[in-house]
C-alpha cells in the first residue's frame, strides 16, 4: 500500500522509522505498526524497495529523496 493513499484513509505514521515496520518470517508478511487515527479500509497494492529510503533501510544517493521523481527501479547505488 502506498502511504500517500494510507493517509488519504485516515492512517497517519507517528514517523516513517525501520520501528514502524514488523516482518513475520512464517508469512513473508511486512506490516506497519505506529499509526494513529485509524479508520478501517481494505488495503490494496504493495510496497517495494522505492519506500526503503522513508523508512531508513537504504540511503539512495540523491540529498532529498522522492520515490515519483528519483526511483528508477534500480537501487545498486544505494547505501543498504
Amino acid at each position: 500500500m502506498i502511504i500517500s493513499k494510507i493517509m488519504k484513509m485516515g492512517y497517519f505514521p507517528q514517523h516513517l522509522r525501520p520501528h514502524n515496520l514488523i516482518w513475520d518470517e512464517l508469512d513473508g508478511a511486512l506490516y506497519f505498526v505506529g499509526f494513529q487515527d485509524a479508520m478501517p479500509f481494505k488495503a490494496k497494492g504493495t510496497v517495494g524497495e522505492e519506500w526503503f529510503p522513508y523508512f531508513d533501510l537504504a540511503r539512495p544517493p540523491q540529498r532529498n529523496y522522492r520515490r515519483e521523481r528519483d526511483y528508477t527501479g534500480d537501487i545498486s547505488e544505494w547505501s543498504l
